[in-house]
């Protein structure tokens, strides 16, 4: 190791400037809208978090023993080593004065157990703390195995784009073109790309993040944790998954949405393509090639072998999920590797060294989603992986695990972490440690910097009253329905619309009919309608009319904002559907 130098290369400051969102009216109304609609459902996530079971850390289990932490490596106990050895007790302690929480805007409940590796040409740190379950309450190695969940994706998109190098397909090409029986699930998928799959831009919608009764997403919910062992053919995957509709239309400027079902189809593709069974093609084109002798793909349940931890769902750890059937996620999650061998992994991901041309992993490496205000220039997602303020990675998350990783060329540095409970600080990992070690802006910095979150907390936000907007007509952007991933928006040419009169009266516009009906207003917002006489004319098929009249008909709330001069306004219902409004000078 170099005297003087500190063992992970700090880096420069890495500038992450305050985003000034440029913007056409009619963009910047509708990412706006999208942005209270995001809000408010994160409002309603923090306060069902809060009604949950208190969470507890492991030393609340196992004593004070669990925070004792085993090191696979030789480093000096100096300032750095003693940050991340902090670190590591604060993703399985409950925070404290002295401890505070890591993240303001994405808290997280302790974990187990947890490990961070940070490797560098300077130096490795590779610790581990906690418990390998919360029975034997029994410490692990660093170097144990874990499921890598969504970091799957990497190796699934590596070899689509090995594939398309070979000619044997091309990532423009239409999925229809291989999944046609597929594709027809869904109204408007007719245009869905290989390209979409790869960058989450295809609008389709995700079996497993979704609240559908039908999907696993919604079983898990319901809290029907027999589902856990459950096996699934990747048709059947997608088959479920169709249950709710696109959630926009394919390629939509600006218009991204995580897609364990997109990626499901692309190993579809590759088994199409190349004859072979998904696994037997990234094994031997990723995992031999490379030589990663701690990493395999699992077909259904992990072998004991592979000496995983125990599995919770989130703490205080009531719900064991280590029986867990990877054929649930299968290419979209279904590795379990080491630290180590990600290390050796990402590096050659993100170098190219698994292609034979410089453009491959130039186009894996373009913005899939420019305009998306869930994202910043230090943060968004490519064709098969995150940029995270200079580090190249992923993150995954199963029923069991959380992880994230990433690979930072410039200092030939990578960061993996991950917990045995499905929601853990080291699902943001990359910044925390590399703001722990001075080489990213905090998770923190990153967040309150993406443009929703900018643009929803400008200064210049006014907030008003119904009465404020009387005789003002207001014109409809989405409606958002409870219990599903749906986000509406009205059809090319057609009217939502409402006008609040100062007589208690309103007028409502439902695209090819018009309704009477009146309202009241009360203290906090509390509002209600109530829908009186409508014309009855027969409207296309395209229509959102019976979504959007139910949500008017049963609001209970309206929050009401001016910024920029343009006026805002979201009527919600007490399950959490809502409609949003805009109308601009």
């Amino acid at each position: 190791m170099t005297h003087g130098q500190p063992w992970w290369m700090r880096a420069k400051p890495h500038p992450h400037p305050i985003l000034q969102f440029n913007y056409q009216k009619g963009t910047f109304v509708k990412r706006f809208v999208f942005a209270l609609i995001i809000f408010s459902l994160a409002l309603v996530a923090t306060v069902s978090a809060q009604d949950a079971e208190q969470p507890i850390g492991i030393d609340d289990i196992c004593g004070d023993s669990a925070l004792n932490i085993t090191a696979a490596d030789d480093l000096p106990d100096d300032e750095q080593t003693q940050a991340l050895d902090a670190l590591l007790r604060q993703f399985v302690t409950m925070a404290s004065e002295d401890a505070p929480p890591v993240s303001v805007y994405s808290p997280k409940p302790p974990t187990p157990g947890a490990v961070i590796f940070v490797d560098s040409p300077e130096g490795r740190y590779y610790r581990s703390i906690g418990a390998t379950d919360i029975e034997s309450c029994a410490s692990f190695a660093p170097t144990t195995p874990f499921p890598l969940g969504s970091n799957t994706k990497m190796m699934t998109a590596a070899v689509i784009y090995q594939l398309q190098e070979e000619g044997l397909l091309s990532t423009s090409d239409l999925v229809s073109k291989y999944l046609p029986d597929e594709i027809a699930l869904w109204d408007g998928a007719e245009s869905i790309t290989i390209d979409m799959l790869l960058g989450h831009t295809s609008g389709l919608p995700d079996y497993l993040n979704s609240h559908h009764p039908a999907t696993l997403g919604g079983r898990f919910d319901a809290g029907d944790w027999d589902a856990l062992a459950e096996a699934f053919t990747p048709e059947e995957l997608v088959t479920i998954a169709a249950n709710e509709p696109l959630l926009f239309a394919p390629g939509a400027d600006g218009e991204w949405s995580y897609s364990n079902t997109g990626y499901i189809m692309l190993g579809q593709i590759i088994e199409q393509v190349t004859g072979q069974s998904y696994i037997d093609v990234v094994t031997e084109r990723i995992i031999e090639r490379l030589g990663l002798e701690h990493t395999v793909l699992v077909a259904d349940f992990p072998p004991a072998e592979l000496g995983l931890t125990g599995q919770y769902l989130v703490s205080p750890f009531t719900i064991d999920t280590s029986g867990w059937n990877f054929t649930q996620a299968w290419s979209a999650g279904n590795v379990v590797s080491t630290a180590e061998d990600m290390a050796v992994f990402l590096r050659a991901y993100y170098s190219g060294a698994l292609y034979q041309n410089p453009e491959t992993l130039e186009a894996m490496m373009t913005r899939a989603a420019p305009g998306y205000v869930g994202e910043s220039d230090d943060f968004y997602y490519m064709h098969g992986g995150y940029y995270k303020a200079g580090f190249l990675g992923h993150g995954g998350q199963t029923l069991g695990t959380e992880s994230d990783v990433g690979y930072n060329p410039a200092l030939d540095a990578v960061i993996v972490t991950w917990a045995n409970s499905s929601e853990s600080y080291t699902g943001n990992g990359v910044f925390h440690i590399g703001h722990a070690l001075g080489l990213t802006p905090s998770f923190d910095d990153i967040y309150r910097n993406l443009p929703f979150v900018q643009i929803a907390t400008r200064s210049d936000v006014q907030v008003l009253t119904v009465q404020d907007i009387v005789g003002t007509t207001l014109n409809s952007s989405a409606v958002s329905l409870a219990g599903t991933q749906e986000i509406k928006q009205p059809a090319e040419g057609s009217t939502y619309s409402v006008t609040f009169n100062a007589d208690g009266q309103m007028t409502i516009v439902a695209d090819c009919n018009t309704v009477m009906a009146t309202y009241t207003t009360g203290e906090d917002g509390a509002i209600s309608i109530e829908l009186g006489a409508s014309t009855m004319v027969a409207c296309g098929e395209a229509s959102i009319a019976d979504d959007y009249l139910s949500i008017l008909g049963s609001a209970s709330k309206v929050t009401l904002y001016k910024v920029g001069g343009i006026l805002v306004v979201l009527l919600e219902t007490e399950d959490g559907s809502s409609a949003s409004f805009n109308a601009a000078p």
